[in-house]
């Protein structure tokens, strides 16, 4: 299949604000989920615990 026939499945009613994947992503507050989670884990290593979601 041709790439430029292939669609997301929520096509194009996006806010002009995401830009990429990584933006489409975020908390509940806003925050973009990716930065989270990368200072969540850097944290982690810097305190040699683990991470804990809940």
């Amino acid at each position: 299949m041709p790439r430029a026939s292939v669609s997301p499945p929520w096509g194009s009613d996006i806010a002009d604000t995401i830009t990429s994947l990584g933006d489409y992503f975020v908390t509940a507050d806003g925050r973009q989920l990716i930065t989270v989670m990368d200072a969540a884990l850097d944290a982690s290593a810097r305190a040699g615990k683990p991470v804990r979601i809940v």
